[in-house]
């Protein structure tokens, strides 16, 4: 049987799944805003220990899994819904209220929102950063404006974004939900790195109907590898979302992993304050050698390496796999680093430095 290429998806491409794209396992990883962190290795170790083999071969129980997420938040149990990461909760709000309607992302973004928009959406804008200062930089009278002129369905704004680690304060994010509200448009907030990112919109479900949160476990809490997240809404968006999920909204094993980290004393927040700590350290230490730094809430850093850039990039290129080049206007000359533990800051440093490590 013949597929008919004219139903393909007009300018959508995604990546060969048949490449291999596999990672030196001898170099460190800080290319992919991941968080591989070993006090949070030790932990998972011990719950993958605790794991019973047959509750692999049966379906999820998830009520209590909700119920120990609401208390961890604080936040209603009925406004909350578990998501296969943050990826298929951006796609449930996409089928629910952007199907066939305007929407408008940022540029640039997480690569899944025009992934998405070019599959659901009846049309779609992008609103760009711009290089202001040699910082990225979007306002949000621009994002109103916008809002205004294209009358879209659905805005989508990672806050902070990623990759220009630009965030939004809550007065700022008020003043567009108030305009688009006017203009019945919906606004999806994505917290991906939250709580890493102490940012949060959360307070303001109450006071608006157009605004969703979507999170991840896979930033702060260095769980990108089992893909889990959640929507965050008032109760007639969830229940709508609810209506779209799959079967089971996570799988059995994300769902004991996720309910044994919720019940553990482990102390997540004091490694949150460590793991900001450490950023500092080697922000500190970069811009002692002269180099400009772009910080932001998220997990990872910018750095212009400045004259002598392709070298330090060259030398580094040999031990660490890292965003060796931007490619936004926004963001150009800048090397992006994810966030990683201080012993290999160290290294990334003599490298930099030119010593053996």
């Amino acid at each position: 049987m013949k597929f008919n290429h004219s139903r393909s998806i007009k300018g959508l491409s995604r990546p060969n799944w048949i490449n291999n794209n596999s990672r030196n396992i001898s170099k460190i990883w800080i290319d992919k805003n991941e968080l591989i962190y070993p006090p949070f290795l030790n932990l998972f170790k011990k719950i993958l220990k605790k794991i019973k083999i047959y509750e692999l071969s049966v379906y999820p129980e998830l009520t209590n899994i909700y119920k120990l997420i609401s208390k961890k938040i604080n936040f209603p149990l009925r406004q909350i819904m578990l998501t296969n990461g943050s990826d298929d909760a951006i796609r449930i709000v996409f089928q629910t209220l952007a199907n066939k309607e305007k929407v408008l992302i940022t540029n640039p973004t997480f690569a899944m929102y025009e992934v998405y928009s070019k599959i659901y959406s009846k049309n779609f804008k992008k609103i760009n950063y711009k290089s202001f200062n040699s910082n990225p930089n979007l306002s949000i009278n621009e994002i109103i404006d916008t809002i205004n002129i294209f009358k879209p369905k659905l805005f989508c704004l990672p806050n902070p974004n990623s990759p220009t680690g630009t965030y939004f304060k809550m007065k700022e994010i008020k003043k567009l939900l108030q305009s688009s509200k006017k203009k019945n448009c919906y606004v999806l907030i994505d917290e991906a790195y939250y709580p890493l990112s102490p940012i949060t919109m959360k307070t303001l479900i109450k006071q608006f109907n157009n605004l969703i949160i979507v999170r991840s476990f896979s930033k702060s809490y260095g769980l990108a590898g089992i893909r889990l997240g959640y929507i965050l809404s008032n109760n007639i968006l969830i229940n709508e979302f609810h209506m779209r999920k799959n079967m089971y909204e996570i799988g059995n094993f994300s769902s004991i992993f996720l309910r044994e980290i919720l019940e553990s004393k482990f102390d997540f927040k004091n490694h949150i304050i460590r793991i900001r700590k450490d950023k500092n350290f080697l922000i500190n230490n970069l811009k002692k050698r002269g180099f400009k730094v772009l910080n932001s809430p998220a997990n990872f850093i910018h750095v212009n390496f400045g004259k002598n850039k392709k070298q330090i990039i060259k030398n580094l290129k040999k031990k660490i796999h890292f965003r060796e080049l931007e490619s936004h206007i926004s963001l150009n000359g800048l090397s992006r680093f994810s966030l990683t533990t201080k012993s290999n800051y160290k290294k990334i440093l003599k490298i930099i430095d030119n010593e053996k490590i």
